[in-house]
């Protein structure tokens, strides 16, 4: 039981470390958006609370797992928000832009917007990252 346990849980890791942030949920209706990053907490959620089986001598390191996790959705979130100063940066210069720059724009700091009202383990970084822009 606990060797099934222990796979589920390096899955679980496995599915946060490699989910894509700009995917077709993500990109599509603001509802559907903040749907994805709402079920993203929860899965988030699920692996802090995972924790309860480091007493039964379980043979993965939980906190490793979960510290992965985060690292590497705080990278794909600064990627975000490094794309979003980019094109401000670029605006404050009156450089010309095509509807593509603006459409994405829109993308990037649309999601930025749903990763900071529905990822609560995440809330107090990404707000830092928001008002840094």
């Amino acid at each position: 039981m606990l060797t099934l346990i222990s796979q589920r849980i390096v899955e679980l890791g496995n599915e946060l470390i490699n989910q894509e942030l700009l995917n077709t949920a993500t990109k599509e209706l603001s509802k559907s958006r903040h749907e994805f990053y709402r079920k993203l907490d929860e899965r988030f959620l699920i692996l802090s609370q995972v924790k309860v089986f480091n007493k039964f001598s379980i043979r993965i390191d939980i906190d490793k797992i979960k510290q992965t996790c985060l690292v590497t959705f705080k990278k794909k979130v600064c990627t975000i928000q490094s794309d979003v100063e980019l094109f401000l940066n670029q605006f404050s210069q009156n450089l010309m832009f095509v509807n593509v720059d603006y459409n994405s724009f829109n993308l990037y700091y649309s999601n930025l917007i749903a990763i900071k009202e529905e990822m609560k383990i995440m809330s107090k970084e990404v707000e830092k990252i928001i008002q840094h822009i």
